[in-house]
């Protein structure tokens, strides 16, 4: 058995393991229950975060104390590491092969298919694209702001989720930063269903569309009519699991311009099987060679520069292999394109305080590359340029007490939410907001907010809203870091400056360990994180007297 094991929130289990987890952890299960079972680990992790792949190291403690046979050592992929997941798990997956093949006799297949034929039969689905006057449309009916032709508008009815997402209608789209400010930040308002209450802390997940000039010019290059309707067939053949799930999150009926637009993450960088797949495809001898060490172990450094690191396209990498011009299918494209991804937003508002409705608070990602390529996120690019009536894919991701605002409103509550990191909060002071207007101001305890922006007249975030909030008694202290309004030789002032303050180290040591309260951060994961602790701990090691390990 092989475990593929991602870490969430604070060295927890992947939601879809915590049942599994729970049964692993029995107290009745016999110490020599798995001495059968041979089991290899592999952990997907960030070490940019301090719980790195600590789901993954507690299954294989746990599974070691159950009498496991282990295959090999486990392997803790990186997304910090320079080639990304694969530096670790390429010699890793290369030593496991040879173990399974020496252990079970199971025969090894080479991992490139000998020819172009082969490589064509893998495929566990048939697809076609044709004319059809019921589907066919034209290009005004698939623009950006007509959804009626979705599959998805008819019948919106619970529940909603990554198959069934709800189409929820914006009802305001508005800049937060100051118009002359370099990054836009940007409040938005959705209605959704009745169905769709949420809490504090909750997460709302959006689907986006690629640029439809992009979208066109993909459609282009490959060959493929964008007016066409899609109509794909599975065939009976072996391995057709992975591809129906894949196919299930498709809508029946789509047109190839909505397949792209919607459905494919053709504006992501493209993976190794893209590049295994193109060369299969490539005419020219030379640019077939070049993809092929693309797809490579050998080559996944050169690949990280050339691609990776560039952030380049589906169509941008394809324009770089003219021989593959108009000769991609569209079943091709779709194989080794990997569908297009929700982006997860912290949910800004509280539903008491506004019922029906959703708000979020994002900052529209734009950057440059190391050879100054310009890019811009897509999911923020795209929202940003939404209308009052437009519509947007979404769903509600449950938080699960991962990050729940406390079920005892009483208790002390101590934030720290920098920049956009400040909007879960929000959420929390709305929330205490509407249970003060509904049982009074004695229903709720003491609620401390730190937060940090660059300049006050620039970025400073819900200034208004929550000093209104200090009024109400939604907020007890309000305190606010402007790190780049100091003095020019004064250094600059962070939040873990001011949590350092004696009468804040009071405040915390107050609020925590004598008042068992609970405290919160959100925001950067680079090193506010790591900085915001060496300063709680060392304001309750100050007050308290405690030694730093037991603070």
């Amino acid at each position: 058995v092989v475990f593929v094991v991602s870490t969430t929130g604070q060295g927890e289990m992947p939601t879809n393991m915590r049942t599994f987890w729970r049964v692993l952890l029995r107290r009745d299960l016999p110490r020599t229950l798995l001495h059968r079972v041979t089991v290899a680990v592999v952990g997907m992790g960030d070490s940019g975060y301090r719980c790195f792949n600590y789901a993954a190291k507690k299954l294989y403690r746990r599974l070691q104390q159950l009498s496991a046979r282990l295959l090999l050592p486990p392997v803790y992929a990186d997304d910090q590491h320079p080639l990304g997941p694969d530096g670790a798990l390429d010699p890793w997956l290369a030593t496991f092969w040879t173990s399974v093949a020496a252990g079970f006799y199971v025969p090894l297949e080479p991992p490139l298919p000998a020819d172009d034929q082969h490589h064509h039969a893998r495929l566990s689905y048939s697809l076609t694209a044709h004319s059809s006057a019921a589907l066919r449309l034209s290009p005004s009916q698939v623009s950006d702001k007509d959804h009626t032709e979705l599959p998805q508008a008819k019948g919106q009815e619970p529940p909603f989720g990554p198959r069934r997402p709800f189409l929820a209608k914006i009802t305001h789209n508005k800049r937060l930063t100051a118009e002359d400010w370099r990054q836009d930040v940007r409040e938005l308002g959705l209605s959704l269903h009745a169905s769709m209450e949420y809490l504090p802390g909750d997460v709302l997940c959006i689907l986006p569309e690629n640029p439809i000039d992009e979208v066109r010019e993909v459609a282009r290059y490959c060959g493929f009519d964008a007016t066409h309707a899609v109509e794909v067939t599975l065939l009976d053949v072996p391995g057709r699991g992975t591809v129906e799930r894949k196919l299930a999150a498709l809508p029946d009926g789509c047109t190839v311009e909505q397949l792209l637009q919607r459905h494919l993450d053709i504006m992501g960088a493209p993976r190794r099987f893209f590049f295994m797949t193109m060369a299969h495809l490539a005419t020219a001898e030379h640019e077939r060679e070049r993809l092929q060490y693309f797809a490579s172990s050998e080559g996944q450094d050169e690949m990280r520069w050339y691609c990776t690191k560039e952030k380049r396209t589906v169509l941008e990498v394809l324009m770089d292999f003219p021989s593959l011009e108009g000769r991609i299918p569209l079943a091709r494209l779709l194989d080794c394109v990997p569908l297009l991804q929700a982006r997860e937003f912290s949910i800004s508002s509280s539903w008491k305080l506004h019922p029906g409705h959703a708000q979020v608070t994002a900052a529209v990602v734009r950057y440059r590359t190391a050879l100054k390529r310009e890019r811009k996120g897509l999911c923020t690019t795209w929202l940003a340029a939404r209308n009052d009536g437009d519509v947007a894919r979404v769903w509600i991701k449950r938080n699960a007490g991962l990050f729940a605002f406390p079920k005892d409103p009483s208790r002390p509550l101590l934030m720290v939410g920098p920049g956009t990191g400040v909007a879960p909060f929000r959420a929390f002071v709305q929330e205490r907001l509407a249970l003060i207007q509904s049982q009074g101001r004695d229903s709720v305890g003491p609620a401390v907010l730190y937060y940090g922006c660059r300049h006050a007249a620039k970025d400073w975030l819900y200034k208004e809203e929550f000093e209104r909030a200090i009024e109400a008694g939604a907020l007890t202290e309000y305190h606010v870091a402007c790190s780049r309004d100091g003095p020019p030789d004064g250094g600059k002032t962070y939040v873990q400056h001011l949590l350092a303050r004696p009468d804040d180290q009071a405040t915390v040591d107050k609020m925590l360990r004598q008042g068992g309260g609970v405290f919160f951060l959100s925001g950067s994961s680079v090193q506010m994180p790591d900085n915001v602790r060496e300063a709680i701990v060392e304001a309750i090691q100050v007050k308290s007297g405690l030694d730093p390990d037991a603070a």
